[in-house]
């Protein structure tokens, strides 16, 4: 995909996630930020050596997180370890949430609640993983 495409499916992601996010539809919300963080984390493997690894989420952040350390662009980008650990967490809260609501253990106003919260947080979440990989990069591009 060029960068161009990429651009334009990248604000329509967002697009989506806010009006999503605006008009109640907190599930969506969730599953597009997922979209758009995983994205970015895969964007970031890619520019720091590749991935070679299962293609599960969880993997991949690992890996990710493992990099910052030692990969100089990476290491870089003031605050992304803790954007990183942000990530984590939010990934087993929604984790938690979707097994929750698969196996009722979470319904009504709670439901509710909770999904609103991973919404909010993976919104945000998504919004600082972007803002990263631009910074990622112009940092690649420079060298």
């Amino acid at each position: 995909m060029s960068d161009i495409n990429k651009r334009l499916h990248f604000k329509d992601l967002i697009d989506k996630m806010n009006f999503a996010y605006d008009n109640e539809f907190y599930f969506e919300t969730v599953w597009l930020a997922y979209s758009l963080i995983e994205g970015r984390v895969d964007s970031a493997l890619n520019k720091s050596g590749g991935y070679t690894g299962r293609r599960l989420f969880g993997d991949k952040l690992e890996a990710l997180i493992g990099r910052v350390p030692v990969d100089l662009n990476l290491k870089r980008m003031p605050g992304y370890d803790n954007v990183l650990s942000d990530v984590r967490a939010w990934k087993d809260k929604r984790n938690n949430l979707m097994h929750s609501l698969a196996d009722s253990i979470i319904t009504g106003e709670a439901l509710e609640s909770e999904c609103l919260s991973v919404a909010q947080n993976g919104k945000d979440l998504a919004r600082k993983m972007l803002n990263y990989g631009n910074d990622l990069r112009n940092l690649v591009s420079r060298i």
